[in-house]
């Protein structure tokens, strides 16, 4: 994923009216800290299970890795 923040799409439809739509993040790590990039000031993000999942993954990932690499 190259670029983050909002997509302007909403690929599932609006959650509430408040909804800003898709928002491209990103996961990174440094020594001893996890970093999660939106691109852009939000109050709330949303998910469907799956793509929970698949950010606590990252999370996990990188957790990992950042742990490691400040060892």
């Amino acid at each position: 994923m190259s670029e983050i923040g909002p997509t302007g799409e909403f690929p599932q439809g609006p959650l509430t009216d408040s909804d800003k739509g898709e928002l491209a993040l990103r996961v990174v790590h440094v020594p001893g800290k996890v970093v999660l990039e939106f691109g852009a000031l939000i109050k709330w993000i949303g998910m469907d299970p799956g793509q929970a999942r698949t950010l606590a993954d990252s999370l996990r990932r990188h957790a990992d890795e950042a742990e490691h690499a400040a060892s």
